[in-house]
């Protein structure tokens, strides 16, 4: 197969050069759609009037970036995900749409969530954050469970149920929560949502309106900054430090509403100390503000003790707090819950009544068995072992393979920070090279993270999510990194 290439060649560089941009825009454009089989070097070099050697070298520059893939030893084929793919977010078409009598389509106003990846089993190891390890997911209590539960239910699923949701399951929330958080609560305070992010939705429809100012770590969780930005707000970035958000650089701004990460800050995985927690419930009853505790990672706590919520210093009932069963069960479950202070209770669950009307009442049901019985407590402290023996096998691994690097974040939860050494490659052109490979790491930039304000060495570094790789992957992994990084 002849290529339809047409180049002049001013010297034996550019001939290199020029052979790597042509493919990779014809790659781009579709030319050559993913999958497809490139000339051989021998029969392309022949058609060019160039060297074999020159389009050996310009074939491995595009494995390096990840354009192309060899599947045997003497083919090689349009990449069946491209880098692109990785790493930028879906982008809408900016042509016009012509409008109709059913409306216009109406652009979203933030950028979709770098959560969900189709092809990520194609990946031989992903340190994507977030991902559950999915053989502990408690397949034989769920098997028992639904049948259980489906006994006698003709009732709650031919009907409407309680927007604020399944009252057993916000029931052994509470009990749940005192115990491992040291929440108090009522029934009455929780709601049932479809993860974190719907709890954000709820919260900002409730409380945020167009021009509102809504204080953010400085970097922040994108979901959680979209939403915001959704309801029109006004981000007011906080810049994080190893205590996590900044409560001092919080006085005299006007902000209503603060979303923090304090357990397991999201992305960089510092936790804020007790002092600083009180402080800034002090500031929300000071200013007539509020709280939004997202308690991420709360459950795999392996240095010490964990501290309490912040909620459970909240005399002053200015905090929300939002908890889900997405990392210690599974994020295909959907399941969480918001506990909200008593004067919001009633315009909470009219906003969450107009997004849905209530959670599905069956996974509900077997979730509150699950808690109620004391299983979950129990899947808790087995799969915290087995995560706490990934991450020290991880920790591990950076330091054997790569020598000097500083580790952050791995304390608790499921992800950890490595800042490369700046004589080295950026974060992102990393990911970029060890995608080729099939391994995923991910920078900042490429995170569902958020950052608003640049700060030092942000792109020397990398996010490493553990939970859901057999220490076998990560040490592969890192040998690539660590080859990599020679």
């Amino acid at each position: 197969m002849q290529l339809p290439l047409s180049m002049e060649f001013q010297n034996h560089a550019a001939k290199q050069q020029q052979m790597v941009q042509r493919l990779r825009q014809m790659i781009l454009e579709g030319a050559l759609p993913p999958g497809s089989k490139l000339p051989s070097t021998r029969s392309l070099s022949q058609q060019l009037k160039v060297s074999r050697g020159a389009v050996v070298n310009a074939y491995q520059h595009l494995l390096a970036e990840g354009y192309v893939e060899t599947q045997t030893a003497s083919a090689t084929f349009v990449s069946r995900q491209l880098p692109e793919s990785f790493i930028q977010a879906r982008q809408m078409s900016e042509a016009p749409v012509r409008s109709s009598a059913a409306g216009r389509i109406v652009t979203p106003r933030t950028a979709a969530l770098r959560l969900y990846n189709p092809e990520q089993d194609k990946l031989f190891c992903d340190f994507r954050m977030g991902r559950a390890e999915k053989s502990f997911f408690p397949i034989k209590a769920w098997r028992r469970l639904i049948p259980e539960c489906l006994g006698g239910a003709e009732y709650p699923l031919s009907q409407y149920g309680d927007p604020a949701g399944y009252l057993p399951l916000r029931t052994a929330i509470c009990g749940h929560i005192l115990r491992a958080r040291g929440v108090r609560c009522t029934a009455d305070q929780v709601i049932i949502v479809a993860g974190c992010q719907e709890g954000l939705n709820v919260i900002a429809s409730t409380l945020v309106s167009p021009g509102d100012a809504v204080a953010v770590e400085d970097p922040c969780y994108q979901g959680a900054a979209g939403v915001f930005e959704a309801h029109h707000a006004k981000l007011v970035p906080i810049p994080v430090d190893d205590g996590g958000l900044n409560v001092e650089m919080l006085e005299g701004q006007p902000a209503k509403l603060v979303y923090v990460t304090p357990s397991h800050q999201f992305p960089l995985g510092c936790v804020m100390p007790l002092q600083r927690r009180k402080n800034l419930i002090e500031w929300a009853a000071r200013e007539d503000a509020y709280v939004i505790e997202d308690d991420y990672d709360s459950d795999f706590r392996y240095e010490r003790s964990p501290l309490s919520a912040v909620k459970a210093f909240d005399s002053a009932e200015r905090v929300i707090y939002i908890g889900t069963f997405s990392k210690s069960i599974g994020a295909g479950l959907r399941l969480g819950y918001v506990i909200l202070p008593p004067q919001l209770r009633e315009a909470a669950i009219a906003a969450k009544s107009l997004l849905n009307n209530g959670h599905p009442w069956l996974d509900q049901a077997v979730m509150a068995e699950f808690v109620r019985s004391g299983a979950f407590e129990k899947h808790l402290r087995v799969i915290r072992k087995h995560y706490l023996g990934r991450r020290d096998h991880l920790i591990s691994e950076l330091h054997r393979q790569l020598g000097q690097c500083i580790i952050k974040g791995g304390e608790s939860g499921m992800h950890l920070t490595v800042q490369i050494p700046r004589a080295r490659l950026s974060a992102h052109a990393i990911q970029l090279r060890l995608m080729a490979v099939g391994v995923g790491v991910y920078s900042l930039q490429e995170s569902p993270a958020r950052q608003i304000a640049r700060f030092e060495n942000d792109d020397r570094i990398l996010l490493l999510g553990y939970a859901g790789l057999s220490e076998a992957k990560i040490t592969t992994a890192i040998s690539h990194l660590a080859e990599l990084l020679k």
